[in-house]
């Protein structure tokens, strides 16, 4: 009986590390799509910007 209890445990004890690692994976993944927004939104605003300069250029001519 004590036996099952323990092999219970280290069962449990490797799915709670299986969980961390998950977990860990999941952080490092939501990271890199903050990373990924943050660039896109730069692209964004540069975007804009040559677009507001072309619509001067434009504009002068």
């Amino acid at each position: 009986m004590a036996r099952s209890f323990s092999v219970i445990s280290y069962q449990l004890s490797v799915i709670s590390y299986q969980l961390s690692v998950i977990s860990y994976q999941l952080s490092v993944i939501s990271y890199q799509l903050s990373v990924i927004s943050y660039q896109l939104s730069v692209i964004s605003y540069q975007l804009s910007v040559t677009s507001y300069q072309l619509s001067v250029i434009r504009f002068e001519f």
